[in-house]
């Protein structure tokens, strides 16, 4: 039976996999050793940790993604709690606990964010390459040949790949059930079901995901013994409540002090929001291939093929290897299905977030469980005959096609930008370019060098906001640039602090609900400028109590039809950089 093709559902071990394990566990001696492959795998951890460190923390400040990070700092500190005072849009961990630790322990600045972590579109700071080190540990404990554990690391540094500490958590459980797999103990199910409730809380749409792929990895697992494949044995709901164990320690004690809080339904509710309005709030249209008439016949092929490759031949493979995995043949090491289809249902189950919002910084973010399962992908064709080598490169061209995508469009990812790149599917505004950086007058900003014309802009709006509002006064920002709050050190009068938050007429609602039953109104209402908000509770709030005021850049500030004389409209135009 060895050397068979993958194709049924017996889980024999061939016997040169059994002599491969009883060699590990001998090489191993009782934890004295390192296994080699392990040993690589930390390496290569520490290299890739090293190639994705971005401490250069100067560039333009990004008004939406960094505000929702700290529009609501002024807030934590007067007392306010999460989710009943301020929506959370990703996680407690990413939102709430990493900015506010930041200012406390660094100073009240952009600065200390961006030093201790920042991961969207433009990474720096120390924590984002810790959660591509955590990619390779997942890999080094998932395969146990050093070329594999490499291609991920390669992959990983010159790929289109999102560099974030976002599912770190999860890559650590991941490679906690991938112990699991190798070894059996039941104690590791208990610490990925803990560490998998630490990326729940750190962000909740990543904890879902490992949970999701970890709970049916468990119920269809091909080393346990089954009559059918849908079968779920006792064995296998043994492990599942190991691992709901090992999450419900970390998470009782978390909605045991919401329950302590009050805010249990607050939590609820921001949950709600989060997940099951994700499609309402963002919506999105998948992409599909079209042909441009003014782009030239190979423009079109590479922009098609790339996009073909990217947002469909990898969620098909993701398809293919968990279907190949559970209807495997009986001479095919079990271990090496069992991995290919935890890493198939992990891919999967990240996919959801290009699913919700297609695009291709969506995609970045899932590719790194793309990684692991291409290295569990070719691991598993190792097995195939050499009499089938036909059928070993038919196989093996699918998945390196789609690496070769990644890697053309990632512009070289972490190598290209230590070599001085900066990639062009970057936003405009968020392009250094060979624009000269300068130092910001904003306390709040920091050591941060950023755009002339940035600086003057931001300078008069929050020069703006001082000199017609005090301290103690709300502000209410409808052009999501919500670091403004930040910046000009006043609060929000709803738990929104972003209209596209509440992108749906019955959130909207909600908005301006909160807003009104405050004791005072807000100061000041600050709306993107040339742009007609839509017809709904919000636009009726604004016409029928505020008035256009000033207009700087690309916002108009609006104050309350009652205001003190002195608010004429006026535009402000920064000086040329």
């Amino acid at each position: 039976m060895a050397g068979q093709p993958l194709a049924s559902s017996s889980t024999a071990p061939r016997p040169e996999a059994a002599e491969r394990a009883v060699a590990d566990d001998t090489l191993e001696g009782k934890g004295r050793a390192v296994k080699p492959y392990r040993a690589i795998g930390l390496l290569l951890a520490a290299l890739t940790f090293g190639l994705t460190l971005n401490t250069d923390i100067d560039g333009p400040l990004d008004l939406y993604h960094e505000g929702e990070r700290l529009a609501h700092y002024d807030a934590l500190k007067r007392g306010a709690l999460p989710y009943r005072d301020f929506f959370v849009p990703h996680g407690l961990g990413e939102d709430v606990v990493k900015p506010y630790l930041a200012c406390r322990l660094l100073g009240e600045s952009v600065e200390s964010v961006r030093r201790a972590g920042r991961n969207a579109y433009v990474y720096q700071g120390l924590l984002p390459a810790l959660g591509a080190a955590g990619l390779i540990v997942a890999g080094a404990t998932l395969f146990r040949a050093n070329w594999a554990i490499a291609l991920v690391a390669g992959l990983t540094a010159v790929s289109l790949y999102e560099v974030s500490e976002r599912p770190l958590f999860a890559y650590l459980g991941l490679a906690s059930l991938a112990c699991h797999l190798h070894g059996r103990r039941r104690a590791w199910l208990v610490l990925a079901g803990a560490l998998i409730g630490l990326a729940m809380l750190y962000s909740i749409e990543t904890g879902i995901y490992a949970a999701a792929a970890a709970l049916v990895w468990l119920a269809l697992d091909p080393r346990t013994p089954r009559r059918r494949w849908y079968e779920i044995p006792s064995p296998a709901r043994t492990h599942v409540r190991f691992l709901l164990l090992g999450m419900g320690l970390v998470i009782a004690p978390a909605l045991l002090a919401c329950l302590g809080a009050g805010v249990f339904r607050d939590v609820a509710e921001n949950l709600r929001i989060q997940v099951l309005n994700r499609g309402e709030v963002w919506r999105s249209t998948y992409p599909v291939p079209k042909w441009a008439a003014e782009a030239s016949l190979l423009e079109n092929l590479h922009f098609n093929g790339g996009l073909l490759m990217l947002f469909y031949a990898i969620p098909l493979l993701f398809a293919v290897g968990a279907v190949v995995s559970i209807r495997a043949r009986s001479g095919s090491d079990p271990e090496r299905r069992s991995a290919l289809l935890l890493t198939s249902l992990f891919g999967s189950m990240f996919w959801s977030s290009v699913v919700s919002r297609a695009d291709i910084w969506h995609l970045a973010y899932a590719s790194g469980p793309f990684f692991l399962f291409v290295g569990a992908w070719l691991t598993a064709l190792t097995e195939m005959p050499r009499a089938k080598r036909l059928t070993f490169c038919a196989a093996g061209i699918a998945p390196l096609l789609a690496c070769a995508a990644l890697i053309d469009f990632g512009e070289g990812g972490s190598v290209g930008r230590m070599l001085g790149r900066e990639s062009r599917l970057l936003p405009s505004h968020l392009r250094k370019g060979d624009e000269p950086l300068i130092a910001s007058s904003m306390p709040r900003v920091g050591r941060v060098r950023i755009p002339p014309r940035q600086e003057g802009e931001l300078r008069a709006i929050v020069d703006y906001i001082h000199a017609y509002s005090d301290p103690d006064d709300f502000l209410l920002d409808l052009s999501d640039q919500g670091l403004v709050y930040f910046l000009a050190e006043r609060r929000c009068p709803s738990r929104f602090h972003f209209l596209s938050h509440c992108n749906t007429p019955e959130l909207r609602k909600k908005m301006i609900d909160e807003v009104r039953a405050q004791p005072r109104l807000p100061r000041l209402v600050i709306l993107p400028g040339g742009s007609e908000l839509a017809d709904d509770a919000v636009r009726r709030f604004v016409v029928e109590r505020y008035e256009p005021a000033a207009r700087i850049g690309g916002v108009e500030l609006w104050r309350p039809r009652d205001a003190a004389p002195g608010a004429a409209a006026v535009d402000f135009h920064p000086p040329p950089p």
